[in-house]
């Protein structure tokens, strides 16, 4: 009987991790996990005021993403391996690339949070040798739209998160169109996983998976 209890509280732990590191989403709606979330490193993010970045202008192509920034503070996502994320504060447009033969899934936000794997930083964010600023009431406002959105991907518990895999890129954007949307996209080696998910609207607006 103590065994069977032992094994249903794994059970239990496993899928509440597996349902918070998805932000809260069944897998109705965002589709049959392909990482297996128990072989992932996690470690605690910090913001840190000395790290923030002003820009002019910024263009973020990456994979089927293009994200366009206009005048734009960045406030990158810190942790023990590399900067595993940033926060954009400012205006810009995004559009994602969802199939070969159809537009662009495509929008104007007015605040975004990307999440990657800190080897990917420099590759998906070139700043240009644009050196960095204190800024306090940037980290401010960014640690307040963490306490909204950070749990939405890649999130472990509390302030701790999930180390993104290789070649893959999740963004939250605050969308004109869409308010708090999700676009995630995903590699691994059982295959590719898209979502696109607005919290506002409770919606799965794209969800597709290509097995390998």
């Amino acid at each position: 009987m103590k065994r069977s209890f032992r094994q249903l509280m794994l059970a239990l732990v496993w899928f509440t991790t597996v349902v918070l590191a998805n932000g809260f989403l069944s897998a109705a709606e965002i589709g049959p996990h392909i990482v297996d979330l128990r072989k992932l490193e996690s470690c605690r993010i910090r913001l840190d005021p000395q790290h923030v970045i002003s820009l002019a202008e910024l263009e973020i192509s990456y994979g089927d993403f293009l994200i366009q920034l206009a005048r734009s503070i960045l406030v990158p996502i810190e942790c023990d391996r590399g900067v595993t994320g940033v926060v954009i504060l400012g205006e810009g447009s995004f559009s994602y690339r969802t199939a070969k033969d159809q537009p662009p899934f495509s929008d104007a936000f007015h605040a975004a949070m990307l999440r990657f794997n800190p080897a990917e930083y420099e590759t998906i964010v070139n700043l240009q040798g644009i050196k960095p600023q204190k800024d306090v009431g940037a980290v401010e406002l960014a640690e307040h739209l963490l306490n909204d959105i950070f749990h939405h991907c890649w999130w472990h518990r509390d302030i701790e998160a999930f180390i993104p895999l290789g070649q893959c890129l999740s963004a939250v954007f605050y969308s004109k169109k869409h308010g708090d949307l999700l676009i995630s996209d995903t590699i691994s080696d059982v295959g590719r996983k898209r979502v696109v998910y607005s919290y506002t609207e409770k919606r799965r607006i794209l969800m597709s998976v290509t097995k390998k």
